[in-house]
């Protein structure tokens, strides 16, 4: 019986029918040879059905079958443990994707630095601590780099210099080489300039008064 369940995959009426001869004849010498190619099958077997929940985002299905590869204590486990190091990197990836979809939804809100631990900039930092090299963690920084700027010339443009110095100093931070936030800075020193000329041209019509 056990023969002809592991000519057909049968699987589990292979392996019963094993247990069974193990009980009434422990001693059978066919009893290892039967039970080493089920202990094979059943490793592809909880192999294949691990790799197929990864990918399929079953994560805790393919924690149970990689569980089930380890109980068979097979001599070499190269492939159980390549298997969990896919698992581990898969769920990072999904922990990483709900992660930079919580910036998305902050930075659409405009909670760009506000408030502590739920803003934009916190979720994209967030993604790059496990993932440093996450393409959509740095473009999300430099947007953000990039709305920073655009508020600071907003800023400038109604008189806020301080507060316009404050959202630079954040924006370079974040993307040094942004291309609005060079515009920002440029702006404001031209801001600056000006209300110094200002101020100059008002203390020397004033001294101009006193002589007069």
């Amino acid at each position: 019986e056990a023969e002809s369940a592991l000519l057909e995959s049968r699987i589990d009426d292979a392996s019963a029918a094993l247990e069974s001869l193990a009980v009434v004849d422990p001693e059978n010498e066919r009893l290892p040879f039967l039970t080493a190619p089920l202990a094979q099958i059943q490793l592809r077997t909880y192999l294949l059905e691990a790799r197929t929940a990864i990918r399929e985002n079953r994560f805790e299905d393919a924690s149970n079958s990689l569980v089930l590869a380890r109980s068979l204590n097979p001599q070499d486990s190269t492939e159980i443990d390549a298997a969990e190091l896919e698992l581990s990197a898969a769920q990072e990836s999904q922990q990483t994707e709900e992660v930079l979809a919580l910036a998305n939804a902050r930075l659409e809100d405009g909670a760009l630095l506000d408030p502590p631990n739920d803003n934009a900039r916190y979720f994209f930092e967030l993604a790059l601590s496990s993932d440093p090299e996450n393409t959509a963690a740095v473009q999300g920084l430099g947007v953000i780099a990039s709305k920073l700027a655009m508020q600071a010339r907003t800023a400038t443009d109604d008189g806020d210099l301080d507060g316009a110095e404050a959202l630079l100093v954040e924006s370079t931070a974040l993307d040094p080489d942004n291309s609005e936030l060079a515009a920002a800075v440029a702006a404001l020193a031209d801001k600056r300039a000006a209300i110094a000329a200002e101020r100059r041209q008002a203390e020397e019509a004033r001294r101009a008064l006193a002589e007069q």
